[in-house]
């Protein structure tokens, strides 16, 4: 290098002084939004605790007696509707049986 351009390109202390400056409030500002991402997580991570403990308990919750009762009757209509089915069937095999021509 020649001697002219480290004159010209030369860096006193005081710029070092202010880019260190000006580092240090980058770094606290970047650690700041750290710590709301981090306060976000938390939080993020209790709310998804205390969904889950929710649904948990719902899941091994007790039905109620109406939600019985509920469930009674659903059965004892499918259960009707098949007996329905299996009549029809028994009806159409005995009206072939008794109509139908005999060769």
């Amino acid at each position: 290098m020649a001697s002219g351009d480290i004159a010209a390109s030369s860096v006193t202390v005081a710029d070092l002084y202010h880019e260190l400056v000006g580092m240090r409030a980058d770094v606290a500002t970047m650690l700041t939004k750290m710590e709301q991402v981090d306060e976000r997580g938390t939080a993020s991570d209790r709310v998804q605790a205390d969904h889950e403990t929710r649904l948990r308990g719902l899941e091994n919750a007790v039905p109620s007696l109406l939600e019985v009762r509920i469930m009674a009757l659903e059965k004892f209509r499918w259960q009707v509707l098949g007996a329905l089915v299996a009549i029809n069937g028994l009806g159409v095999l005995l009206e072939w049986l008794l109509w139908s021509p005999r060769k």
